[in-house]
């Protein structure tokens, strides 16, 4: 007689059906809100009030941004905004790249067009840059002259606020 072939039953397990956990739209919009208290500590320290650690956080994004440190609340608020209107709560790269590329060419500019150079030395002092500021148009003014790096900064800027808030450049060049 024929052996019978013995078959292994294996208990199939029954997994739950995975499903897609959905990403937490409240915690997006606590950070979106999140941003814009930041803006208005930052603003209120800019202005030398609301306490030790609105001053605090301007004086610590001064010494890296310089004058364009007055920009960061428009900045921050600027991307909170996209944030909530953006689908998902998500940043839109676009938007971080643009208001980032504003804040570090006005930093650059803001460098180059106050630095001075005195007579006896090669090297360039003062600027209201800070830290970012100086490294990016002390960077420039390795290659260029104050004058042309200045030029340079300040259409670089412009050209970014273009971007930023979607302005054609035909608008700046109607007057010409």
């Amino acid at each position: 007689m024929a052996k019978r072939k013995k078959r292994s039953h294996k208990k199939q397990v029954h997994k739950k059906a995975s499903v897609p956990r959905e990403p937490n739209m409240f915690v997006k919009q606590v950070g979106s809100v999140l941003m814009i208290v930041t803006a208005v500590f930052l603003l209120l320290g800019g202005f030398g009030t609301g306490g030790s650690l609105p001053v605090g956080m301007f004086d610590l994004v001064f010494k890296v941004f310089g004058g364009a440190a007055y920009l960061t609340p428009l900045a921050l608020v600027y991307w909170a905004v996209n944030k909530l209107k953006a689908e998902e709560f998500n940043l839109p790269p676009s938007k971080v790249l643009s208001m980032s590329s504003l804040l570090i060419t006005f930093s650059a500019w803001l460098h180059v067009a106050f630095v001075s150079r005195p007579s006896d030395t090669a090297e360039f002092t003062g600027g209201h840059g800070g830290g970012l500021g100086e490294i990016v148009g002390g960077t420039v003014l390795s290659a260029l002259d104050k004058f042309p790096a200045s030029i340079m900064f300040f259409i670089l800027t412009i050209l970014s606020v273009c971007w930023v808030f979607s302005i054609p450049l035909t608008v700046f060049l109607k007057p010409f």
